[in-house]
Order: C-alpha cells, then sequence, then structure tokens
C-alpha cells in the first residue's frame, strides 16, 4: 500500500483528488473533451464501489463566458438598431450603419485567425466593448451624407448626387481617421504588458484594436458605396 502524503475529501468523504494541468497554449476546450474521453473508457474497467466524480471543470466556466459575450453583443446590437431607427428617422441610414457591426466583426475575426489568434471570451470582449466604436464610424459617415444630399435636393443647382456623396465623406473622413489613431494609441501600451495582466488582457486588447480599424475600412469604402444606392434618390 502507498504511503498517505495527503488526504482529500469530496462532499463530506473521504476521496482521492486528482488534478489534471494543461500545457500553455493548448486548447482548453479539446483537452476537456480528451480528458473526458478518457474518463468514460477509464469507469468501464474501476470496481462497482469506485466513482469519477468532477468537481471543478474549467471548460464549463469558459463555455458561460462566451455565451454571455455573445449575449452581450447581441443584446447591445439590438439597442444600438433601436437607438438608430429613433434618432436617425429613417430606414436606410439605419441599414447603412448597422451593416457596419457584422461587416467590422467578421473582419475582425478574419484578421484575428490569419495570426493565430483563437476566439475565446476575451477577444470576443474585446469585439464586444469596439461596437459602439463600429456603429460610430458608420453614423459619422452616413449622417454627413444624408444631410448633404437633402441640403443639395433643396438647392437651385444640384450638384451630380455621385459628388455630393464623395465630398461629403471626404468632409469626416479626418475626424475618423484620426479618432481611430488616437485610440488605437491609448490601447497600445496594454499590448506591452508583461506577467498574468498581459496573458489576459493583450487579446482584448489586439481584438479591439482590430475591430476598429476593421470599421474604419467599411467606413471608407462600404459605407460611401451604400450611401450611393440607398440614399441617392
Amino acid at each position: 500500500t502507498a504511503v498517505e502524503r495527503s488526504q482529500g475529501s469530496v462532499d463530506g468523504k473521504e476521496a482521492v483528488i486528482v488534478v489534471i494541468n494543461k500545457q500553455p497554449g493548448v486548447n482548453t476546450l479539446e483537452v476537456v473533451e480528451k480528458i473526458t474521453a478518457a474518463i468514460e473508457g477509464i469507469k468501464k474497467t474501476l470496481p462497482k464501489d469506485v466513482e469519477i466524480t468532477p468537481t471543478y471543470n474549467q471548460a464549463d466556466f469558459i463555455n458561460v463566458s462566451i455565451k454571455n459575450i455573445v449575449s452581450a453583443i447581441f443584446e447591445g446590437s439590438i439597442l444600438v438598431i433601436i437607438i438608430l431607427v429613433l434618432f436617425l428617422g429613417n430606414w436606410r441610414t439605419s441599414v447603412i450603419s448597422l451593416t457596419a457591426i457584422p461587416v467590422s466583426i467578421i473582419i475582425a475575426i478574419m484578421v484575428l485567425r490569419a495570426f493565430g489568434q483563437t476566439v475565446n471570451a476575451m477577444t470576443l470582449g474585446g469585439l464586444a466593448i469596439a461596437v459602439g466604436e463600429i456603429v460610430d464610424d458608420a453614423i459619422i459617415d452616413v449622417e454627413n451624407v444624408y444631410k448633404r444630399l437633402r441640403e443639395n435636393k433643396l438647392s437651385a443647382n444640384p450638384r451630380p448626387v455621385f459628388d455630393v456623396i464623395f465630398d461629403a465623406s471626404i468632409e469626416v473622413r479626418s475626424s475618423v481617421v484620426y479618432g481611430t489613431f488616437i485610440i488605437t494609441i491609448v490601447f497600445a501600451p496594454v499590448l506591452f504588458l508583461g506577467g498574468l495582466a498581459g496573458q489576459i488582457f493583450k487579446p482584448l486588447a489586439l481584438s479591439y484594436i482590430i475591430a476598429i480599424f476593421a470599421s474604419l475600412f467599411a467606413a471608407l469604402t462600404l459605407t460611401p458605396a451604400m450611401c450611393f444606392y440607398l440614399l441617392s434618390k
């Protein structure tokens, strides 16, 4: 019989506690899935009076965290839709502004995957924080284009719609670009954090910065094009 070096209990009953640690950089969900499969195989060979009872599963925490963040993104998007419809007062401008949310998030996820980053609770958290900035870039452009088109319509000598949209986009372009770079400068120091804080907050800051640059790209390309097709008449 092996020498007893310590004692363990589960629910007040004597037990043998086994802790399994994963290597750094390994996908936790994949490790837990393989461990669960291995335990199911071990259970078949154990005596009837021996049970294996999981007391803590990190995968459960990760799944709940991701579910909460996805819900936050969805609920935030719904609130943004309501606010845009109420304040812009035009369904076309609302559609253009809202298109920026999924497009920017998809671009950000593609860039993250290209750099070898995984979509986890912290990267999703960065994307959730960036939703407000993503919509803001589109609103600035759309609102100015909409205003200039109305002024042009009431003008005695209306200009071509394409020229009005182009000039209106250029008019606010500098503020959108400068705002994006200022926010990036504020978040950049987080990328150089060390230790545990760096491991936790680097993915969040990186996904946020990538998301706002994706939003900038959409505001400079997709938004003016949609304005031309949806607001020109």
